[in-house]
């Protein structure tokens, strides 16, 4: 099919100034497409591998797919028909993927940016069309459109003319451009592909896609050597970005601020000098600075020493002057506006200072992803927020890069919890969230999940954990929900309390309905224990005053650091539901440290045969037994197991 396009084409004459291609060349009426590579590495130090790379001659259709790429591409062509998406950090290449997924007919690859579509085009081994602005496809195999032109032009197409839609930056696929479009459409596939973990307005992708079928985010990049791991610092500038007014652009339904009250509020000699000194203070190496506007990056120029200004205006000649002379140590400092966000590869790079605020995760993502690559002594990449003086909940940030939310840290410890190697930011956060003080104030965040974000949480007292993930704990076992992903899917894990076991795991769900399976056990198994896991139950008695048993055991278990931090920062009287809280973490931590100093060892075969003994005497329940990983199971947990089982601690 693909040789027969071929013939027809040679022989096809195009409108003169129609019908071109960035990637062709009018002559005499018929476009020749010469795909090539987009991405020119700039500058590469010796020593630096190119092996699997992309250089300026080389056909990007030829590279060889990593393992995970190629995982990836096999999950995909098993799918059954329907919609799903795929997870796959900036970095880790998800381009070169899905031009590898296999053709069963035409490929439609919808994109809201020049550069994506361009780079798509260079990946496939087969003719690709470009629908945007005043360039149209000719019943190619492959057809890249952009967004904005397609919608306009969906009488050009008809619904079955595609077998398989891709949607390059899939958390966009909500806006009522892209819905549109996949109304009109009616392919056998559609694959959304996307680096980033959220989009920010919370607004979940269930409405389009079915569920993740492969995820390989950010930190597993880091952990498993493709990118480097990033060192997060933060650095406070005059600047409050709740004044600073936003838009929301039509195509994509994406919120940021608008650039003219962007350089207003970031182009003032006092923010400019703040910047340089954080430059000055932080900086290591190679750094690229992103700046709010063009006048703002030639006035950051002047105030770091050996700066260059890279911008719109810059003459293809000059841009690769710059950026090579940059790429080989000839000055330490190049300074754009959204110039270099992507398309660029400069290895190299040690630092990125970000200096132009956004609340769009797709940009600061593309920002932060042109210091990603590693190479000979280089495994980190420095990373320079600067952020205003007050704390703004939409305002992109590191913890973005991982789908974090800092509102889960209390604000006096938001900065330690930020930074520091991105690759051990979560446990950071959970740290932080693991406070006295942090249990405490759960009491107050019971039904926020419920009211900002419309789910149904039947009255169930939940505790939402700096991750994300949602806890309630009866006398028995302790219900866990994870952080749900993008298309709003979670797992629902029930944990035995004495001994810390997983007795089960749901599938991946949509997490209302997990929600309800929550509440339908606590209903069905710990109705006597209503007064523990029941909102208005525990609201009747928890808004009393802590009475002197609960203070005592409090003040026990805290170290005076704790206490003074706790007391601080309560705001009047610590109550009944409060203390309970607290106690119920503090005893806990009791056990998970000497858990912790004890999980040195393998279970020993003596205890591996009281447990089977005990197992058979029925003193160990089945739901128990089931759970146990004998191969895998610890000293600690062996003992917690056996202890349990002699004092009969376990419910009938």
């Amino acid at each position: 099919m693909e040789a027969d396009f071929r013939a027809r084409r040679r022989e096809a004459s195009l409108p003169a100034g129609n019908r071109t291609s960035g990637r062709g060349v009018p002559c005499g009426g018929i476009r020749i497409l010469r795909p090539q590579c987009e991405q020119v590495c700039y500058a590469f130090p010796k020593g630096w591998p190119i092996e699997g790379r992309e250089t300026a001659t080389q056909d990007r259709s030829t590279l060889k797919l990593r393992d995970y790429q190629q995982e990836c591409v096999e999950v995909c062509d098993a799918l059954p028909p329907g919609s799903y998406l795929v997870q796959m950090a900036t970095g880790l290449g998800k381009t070169v993927t899905f031009a590898r997924l296999a053709r069963r007919g035409r490929v439609l690859v919808l994109a809201h940016r020049k550069e994506i579509l361009e780079q798509a085009q260079s990946y496939y081994d087969v003719p690709v069309g470009i629908e945007m602005a005043e360039r149209a496809s000719a019943g190619e195999p492959v057809v890249a459109a952009s967004v904005a032109s397609l919608v306009r032009r969906l009488d050009r197409f008809a619904p079955d003319d595609f077998d398989l839609v891709i949607t390059d930056e899939a958390h966009h696929a909500v806006a009522p451009s892209y819905r549109k479009i996949y109304d009109y459409f009616k392919p056998r596939l559609h694959l959304g592909f996307t680096a980033t973990p959220n989009r920010g307005d919370k607004v979940r992708l269930s409405d389009v896609y079915e569920r993740i079928v492969f995820a390989r985010d950010l930190k597993w990049g880091i952990d498993q050597g493709h990118l480097a791991d990033i060192d997060c610092r933060q650095v406070t500038v005059d600047y409050d970005a709740r004044k600073i007014k936003t838009s929301r652009n039509s195509t994509t339904g994406q919120q940021d601020f608008r650039l003219r009250d962007l350089d207003e509020a970031l182009n003032t000699p006092e923010t400019n000098d703040q910047i340089a000194a954080a430059y000055r203070r932080y900086a290591q190496g190679q750094t690229l600075v992103f700046a709010a506007s063009v006048d703002h990056a030639y006035e950051l120029a002047r105030l770091i020493d050996g700066a260059r200004v890279v911008e719109a205006n810059t003459s293809p000649e000059e841009r690769e002057r710059l950026i090579s002379g940059f790429g080989r140590g000839e000055f330490p400092c190049l300074v754009n506006n959204l110039v270099l966000t992507e398309g660029t590869d400069i290895p190299g790079i040690e630092t990125v200072l970000i200096a132009r605020p956004t609340k769009n995760p797709t940009l600061y993502t593309q920002m932060v992803g042109r210091g990603l690559r590693r190479g000979p002594g280089k495994e980190s990449v420095r990373l320079v927020d600067c952020v205003g003086i007050t704390y703004d909940s939409g305002l992109c940030a590191a913890p973005t890069l991982l789908g974090l939310d800092p509102e889960k840290v209390l604000a006096r410890y938001r900065r330690q919890a930020v930074e520091g190697p991105l690759s051990t930011m979560e446990e950071r956060f959970l740290s932080f969230d693991e406070t006295p003080l942090s249990w405490a104030l759960r009491a107050k965040r019971v039904d926020v999940l419920g009211r900002d974000e419309g789910w149904d949480l039947h009255d169930v007292n939940w505790v939402q954990l700096g991750d994300g993930s949602l806890t309630i704990s009866t006398e028995r076992v302790v219900l866990r929900i994870a952080p749900v992903d993008l298309v709003g899917a979670s797992v629902l894990e029930i944990v035995d309390r004495k001994t810390g076991l997983v007795l089960s795991a749901s599938e991946r769900e949509p997490l209302q309905r997990l929600l309800d399976a929550a509440h339908e056990r606590l209903s069905r198994k710990a109705a006597d224990q209503r007064q523990l896991w029941d909102r208005k139950s525990a609201d009747r008695w928890g808004s009393r005053p802590a009475s002197p048993k609960q203070i005592a055991l409090i003040e026990k278990l805290c170290a005076e650091a704790e206490l003074s931090d706790l007391y601080d920062g309560l705001d009047g009287e610590l109550t009944k539901a409060q203390a309970g809280q607290l106690i119920t973490h503090l005893i806990e931590r009791s056990k998970s440290e000497r858990a912790a100093k004890a999980r040195k060892g393998r279970a020993d075969a003596r205890q591996r045969r009281d447990i089977e003994r005990l197992h058979r005497q029925g003193r160990v329940p089945d739901y128990v037994f089931r759970a146990i990983r004998f191969d895998e199971l610890d000293g600690y947990t062996a003992w917690r197991i056996v202890k349990a089982a002699e004092e009969d601690a376990w419910d009938a």
